[in-house]
């Protein structure tokens, strides 16, 4: 009987001592990572930030906002998760207007997070619940045909890169791009984006050679964007196309097929012709022996 009493009381001290050492989720676990968005003048750009929770609780946004203080553009949300899961991330949709006026340079737009832990405790993420990301105004690009832009990088007349500045598909599709590298050395462009899945991933093109390629895309979120790292001789820059999941179309039901299959009603509209049949020689055989009776 002592035995059996020293060891719950080892098996008690040993718990205790976990959940002592067990820290609790607090606000500085969770915080915001936006990056830097790039949008040319007069153009949108679309970009996600993401909610980091490093703690050992799940986190659940309560209130998400992305704003501006500036008149050359505007940024909003335009959705985001609401749950964080523990040592997680959940993301924010960010959309970037520039203003046909504003002049090229480097401005700063805010998130604004406020949630809770599973425990309850209410947290703003970052100082006084912002946290900023800086917005560069480029210079809007020579546009070229069929709604493409050419991304030609200042300085730098040999290398261009023509790609659609917004692709929009159903969680998967295929983007068009043409990159015409002049110079005299190879070039290389990377591919990448938050949230999606690409296919080529990085592409290589020889010297003085025009490369065409559709690079497949699948996003996991409602907006975002597909980056282009470009390498080359003295042209080395990053651009964007901005991706847009569509909402998958409701199937409508075809005509006469609102809960009841076309040739069951067929089948109880004969049956209903076959009753209206049967009543009918059953009244004319009573007439007839009521007649032949007398």
């Amino acid at each position: 009987m002592k035995l059996m009493f020293a060891l719950i009381g080892i098996v008690f001290i040993a718990f205790s001592a976990f959940l002592g050492s067990a820290q609790a989720a607090g606000c500085g676990d969770v915080w915001v990572d936006a990056g830097t968005v790039r949008v040319e003048k007069g153009s949108t750009a679309y970009a996600v930030a993401f909610v980091q929770n490093d703690s050992e609780e799940d986190f659940f946004v309560d209130f998400a906002s992305v704003f501006d203080l500036s008149n050359n553009f505007r940024a909003e949300e335009t959705g985001y998760a609401k749950n964080v899961p523990s040592f997680g991330r959940a993301f924010i949709n960010v959309k970037i207007e520039a203003y046909d006026f504003a002049p090229a340079g480097k401005e700063e737009a805010f998130v604004e997070v406020k949630g809770h832990f599973q425990n309850m405790q209410s947290c703003s993420i970052g100082t006084k619940g912002l946290a900023s990301f800086p917005v560069i105004i480029e210079e809007k690009a020579a546009e070229a045909a069929f709604g493409e832009q050419d991304f030609a990088v200042p300085g730098c007349t040999l290398f261009s890169l023509i790609a659609p500045e917004r692709a929009e598909f159903e969680k998967s599709g295929t983007v068009p791009i043409t990159i015409d590298n002049r110079t005299m050395d190879r070039a290389t462009v990377r591919l990448s984006g938050p949230g999606l899945s690409i296919q080529p991933k990085v592409i290589s093109v020889p010297r003085n050679t025009l490369y065409s390629e559709r690079i497949s895309v699948s996003s996991i979120l409602p907006a975002t964007s597909l980056v282009y790292t470009i390498e080359a001789l003295g042209c080395n820059m990053e651009k964007s196309t901005g991706i847009i999941a569509a909402a998958a179309e409701e199937a409508v039901p075809e005509e006469g097929q609102n809960g009841t299959m076309p040739e069951i009603a067929s089948g109880l509209f004969l049956l209903g012709q076959a009753g209206a049949v049967l009543g009918l020689a059953v009244l004319i055989g009573i007439a007839l022996y009521l007649v032949l009776r007398r």
